[in-house]
């Protein structure tokens, strides 16, 4: 899944913003949890100045 990349300025705004812990911040950012609450702060995250980070894929190539 996609990620949420903010800076901890913009971290510690959500927290105050959504009167939650750091964790609830971060797993929402992450995309580890898919609640309203979650969708709405990865909304406000984005509407912050955050940037989405696509998955990434990686191949290991054994010899």
């Amino acid at each position: 899944m996609a990620k949420i990349l903010v800076d901890t300025e913009i971290r510690k705004k959500l927290e105050t913003i959504f009167q939650c812990r750091r964790e609830t911040v971060s797993l929402a950012l992450n995309c580890k949890t898919n609640s309203d609450l979650s969708k709405r702060i990865r909304k406000v995250a984005i509407d912050l100045g955050g940037s989405v980070k696509k998955e990434e894929n990686v191949t290991v190539i054994s010899k």
